[in-house]
């Protein structure tokens, strides 16, 4: 193996080898906001790492406590929505992907959930019996 292809093995291998101790500092930093008080501070989570607040959201692993997010018409609250419709407009415009996980940690809320209220927001669902007796009921 020549030298240059060793460098670039070595280049890999520290950039994966950092790239999980920042996973592991954010997250670990996440639990401890949590855990003292049951919710994320993610601007002291970012001056705790040394690290952006867009960074850590995208970083951190923690996943304990995240509300679930159901669609119910009856109790849907556009705030959430206007919540989620910012941070993605914010740090992820179009035409870029978004990256779910930070979405996710910055609403606290599954990112399964999170996933699919963004595709609800954008017209994409699967229409129930109920959705349609409601839609003619309006």
């Amino acid at each position: 193996m020549d030298d240059r292809k060793r460098q670039e093995r070595h280049a890999r291998f520290v950039s994966h080898a950092s790239h999980a101790s920042l996973v592991s500092l954010v997250t670990s930093s996440v639990q401890r906001q949590f855990d003292s008080s049951g919710a994320v501070d993610w601007t002291q989570v970012s001056l705790a790492t040394g690290l952006g607040i867009r960074e850590c959201y995208e970083l951190s692993r923690y996943d304990v406590g995240k509300d679930s997010w159901q669609y119910n018409p009856d109790t849907f609250s556009p705030s959430m929505a206007d919540r989620m419709t910012c941070c993605i407009k914010e740090h992820y415009p179009a035409p870029g992907p978004v990256n779910y996980r930070a979405v996710s940690n910055y609403m606290w809320v599954d990112m399964k959930d999170c996933i699919r209220m963004h595709s609800m927001l954008q017209g994409k669902f699967k229409w129930t019996v109920a959705d349609y007796e409601r839609a003619a009921a309006l």
